[in-house]
């Protein structure tokens, strides 16, 4: 099995490239607004440099000011996240005129496993256990795509408040996701690429050999 040394057509490099930098920027901005944008620390710390300048600040005032600069990001992650809905809707286009959906890539990696030979047996097993990775990460942007349009269209869509918060929970939950995602994947590549699996990286850059 050369499964994963394969031709990489254009079309589908340039997805993926463009889909890993919109996953990147959306968890960017998630870090950023826990860190450097935390509405909790700018508050203390717009507070903390009025006192130093000899001025109160109102703490409402305060927090509105900080709230300013999360908005400005949070409208940044918002952006982004129409970018992820329209990598979906590609995918799911491609995988509808392709018919090679993940789901359906999953069990037919799996079923391999089961038939195959006992030689090929660990690698069958190792590249059905990154199709299932793949699908959950697909089950998990389609969550997170409807999650998030339903927040940001929440006033249009009448959803009850109750419904939205554990919406909104649910959503900043499945970050986690992503975050151990993109680090497996990483290590993945980088680990397969200095192994058996030489060119991966190369091949998703400018698409590989046919042969």
């Amino acid at each position: 099995m050369q499964t994963f040394l394969k031709y990489q057509p254009l079309g589908l490099r340039v997805w993926h490239w463009f889909n890993a930098a919109v996953v990147t920027g959306l968890l960017t901005t998630v870090v950023l607004r826990k860190t450097l944008f935390s509405v909790r620390a700018n508050t203390a710390m717009i507070e903390a440099k009025g006192q130093e300048a000899g001025v109160k600040i109102d703490p409402e005032l305060a927090k509105n000011m900080a709230n300013q600069f999360a908005d400005n990001l949070w409208n940044w992650h918002v952006k982004l996240g129409y970018a992820l809905a329209f990598c979906l809707f590609v995918r799911l286009v491609v995988a509808f005129i392709q018919k090679d959906h993940p789901v359906g890539a999953a069990f037919r990696s799996f079923k391999h496993y089961r038939t195959c030979p006992p030689t090929e047996k660990h690698e069958s097993l190792h590249y059905a256990l990154v199709r299932l990775g793949y699908l959950l990460f697909y089950v998990a942007v389609t969550w997170m795509v409807a999650s998030g349009l339903s927040m940001v269209f929440n006033d249009s869509l009448k959803i009850s408040q109750a419904t939205m918060d554990t919406v909104g929970e649910w959503h900043e939950n499945t970050q986690y996701f992503f975050f151990a995602f993109v680090i497996v994947h990483v290590a993945g590549v980088v680990l397969g690429e200095l192994g058996r699996y030489g060119g991966i990286i190369s091949n998703m850059i400018h698409g590989g050999s046919r042969d």
